[in-house]
């Protein structure tokens, strides 16, 4: 089931390209047959030399002189030339566009549905293995668009021509040579279930050491500091040579297929010359016509003997539409209601009724009831896998909370639109995210339309515009793959202008600090009182700075919260949050 809805992606975006593709089996179907009057000719030339008679395409006579026949075979040869290059040109050019297209469009659908996927699906399948299918997979259906769309499909002419010639010329003889096909088939049928098989096997095992490698640089300075090299390089390793098992016995499968048909298809040409010489001696059979014969016979072959390559081509390429159509098939855990309304936040009050939340079968949030009011800053403390960050990705519904709900202006989240809701909103997360592009360009990601003048206001809000002027080009500066030419503090300072850049009614902010020096720190923290009077700013932290000035400190402890109110309150009444001081939990 799951191949042939794979196909069918494949035959929907053909039936939108008829012209293209009909132009591609148009120009192959020349490609094919002009070739196939070679023999015709070569027979006429040998028989017209020898002064016997001639015979062409079924018809025979006696040409006047040699000269004639040569000149005939001549200019037939040269049609056929002229035929075959142009013919060549026009349906390599078609098939490759019309691949290539193919190519482009299941790529930009899988980019598109991979960008708006639910978090826990990315973390399920892997960036490395959602990397592989993007890249990789992708690539491989141009092969099997190429190579069994437009091959498969001319093929039955491929076959049909030369073996109804073969009929015209001889029929008994045409049985003799055909007899070998059938075993083939049988034989062909067997290996391909294997293949298919074997090739599933190697793309999970390219897929796991792409994954692996992946992991691998993201998390080389790990590696280098652990002295963990060797370890990494064996673990490496051995998926390297599980990939190579795996390939090989593919190609073991492959190999197997193409020994079986060249092995048949010899047996039949010897049967064919055997038999055919007997003709010839007995006077039944003239030997331009024999050349013939046994020249149809090798394109009756030829079919059969590039069937390994196009199984080959197919097998992979089903196998890679299937890892495709696995992601576009796979639902969004975070989805849009039919009748979602746009949310209208006007104030920027949250409410949190009765919240649990879980990770697969890992209980993070149990039976959250809190209420975080408008135009205030408030902190969420607690120690490591207290559930401070998962509270945020609630809020901003990265997730669906498994029980409960979540109401912004006492409208329920999962009830409005997520555009809407996060055009609203702006996060910071605790690593500080930059992609490959100007510090302008990563500025204004959440708003492409944005003046210089709006991105020097954010970035003065953020303590970044000092650091940023000292850059050799400022903000058209460039930064590499994750900003890896600015340190901590300042990449953690764009992604706070980034944030602040949209004005937005609810900021979220998880460990916005952490990297920060003191100086910078007073600033953001001079800038969050003074943006908070336009919007509500929650701030999961543990840097004492920031608690001290929060309007409410919201303390959780093993997915619960376990204590509300000001610092000053909280110190006065609450054990519990002095031990927190006493134990280290909270930094100057």
């Amino acid at each position: 089931m799951k191949s042939h809805s794979s196909i069918r992606v494949a035959i929907s975006y053909l039936k939108k390209q008829k012209l293209l593709l009909g132009s591609a089996l148009f120009w192959r179907s020349i490609h094919e047959l002009a070739p196939m009057q070679v023999p015709i000719f070569t027979g006429i030339v040998i028989d017209g030399l020898t002064n016997e008679k001639v015979s062409m395409y079924g018809l025979n006579w006696s040409p006047e002189s040699s000269l004639i026949v040569l000149q005939i075979a001549a200019i037939g040869l040269l049609v056929v030339a002229l035929l075959r290059g142009s013919s060549a040109y026009a349906w390599t050019y078609s098939s490759a566009k019309l691949s290539r297209n193919f190519v482009t469009e299941l790529r930009k659908k899988l980019i598109e549905k991979i960008t708006f996927l639910s978090l826990d699906v990315h973390h399920q399948y892997g960036p490395g293995d959602l990397l592989d299918r993007t890249l990789r997979d992708t690539a491989t259906t141009r092969a099997f668009m190429e190579r069994v769309f437009v091959q498969t499909f001319t093929s039955f002419l491929r076959m049909g021509y030369p073996i109804l010639m073969l009929i015209l010329i001889d029929p008994i003889l045409t049985g003799i040579a055909l007899s070998v096909i059938p075993p083939q088939q049988l034989i062909s049928r067997y290996l391909e279930k294997k293949l298919h098989v074997a090739t599933q096997k190697s793309r999970e095992s390219d897929s796991d050491l792409m994954s692996a490698v992946k992991e691998n640089l993201d998390g080389i300075e790990t590696i280098q500091t652990l002295n963990s090299e060797i370890t990494s390089i064996d673990r490496l390793g051995g998926k390297t040579d599980r990939l190579e098992v795996d390939q090989l016995h593919a190609n073991r499968v492959t190999a197997l297929l193409r020994g079986t048909v060249w092995l048949l298809t010899g047996i039949g040409f010897a049967l064919t010359w055997w038999r055919g010489g007997l003709l010839v001696i007995d006077k039944e059979m003239t030997i331009g016509t024999l050349v013939v014969f046994t020249g149809f016979v090798k394109y009756a072959y030829r079919p059969f003997r590039l069937f390994t390559g196009i199984v080959k081509a197919y097998r992979r390429g089903l196998v890679s539409l299937e890892r495709i159509h696995d992601v576009l098939d796979t639902p969004s855990s975070i989805r849009e209601k039919q009748n979602a309304h746009p949310i209208s936040i006007s104030k920027g009050r949250m409410e949190l009724r009765n919240v649990s939340f879980a990770y697969g079968s890992q209980p993070v949030l149990k039976d959250i009831n809190l209420t975080l009011e408008p135009h205030s800053l408030i902190a969420i403390v607690g120690g490591s896998g207290s559930g401070k960050s998962s509270l945020l990705r609630l809020i901003v519904r990265l997730y669906d909370p498994s029980r409960g709900s979540v109401l912004i202006d006492d409208q329920a989240i999962d009830e409005v639109t997520l555009k809407s809701l996060r055009s609203q909103m702006s996060v910071v997360p605790q690593s500080p995210i930059l992609f490959s592009g100007t510090v302008y360009e990563n500025i204004c990601l959440a708003k492409p339309d944005a003046s210089r003048q709006e991105v020097k206001e954010a970035c003065r809000f953020s303590s970044a515009q000092e650091f940023i002027e000292r850059l050799e080009d400022g903000l058209d500066t460039y930064l590499g793959p994750g900003g890896t030419s600015l340190s901590g503090g300042e990449a953690q300072r764009i992604t706070i202008a980034r944030a602040l850049l949209n004005l937005p009614k609810i900021m979220l902010m998880d460990e916005p600090t952490s990297s920060l020096d003191a100086d910078s720190e007073a600033i953001l923290l001079q800038s969050l009182l003074e943006l908070k009077k336009n919007m509500t700013i929650v701030v999961a932290s543990h840097r004492l700075e920031t608690i001290r000035h929060a309007d409410k400190i919201v303390v959780m402890e093993h997915g619960r919260v376990i204590l509300e109110g000001t610092h000053s309150a909280l110190l006065e009444r609450s054990e519990v949050y002095r031990e927190l001081f006493s134990n280290g939990r909270f930094t100057a």
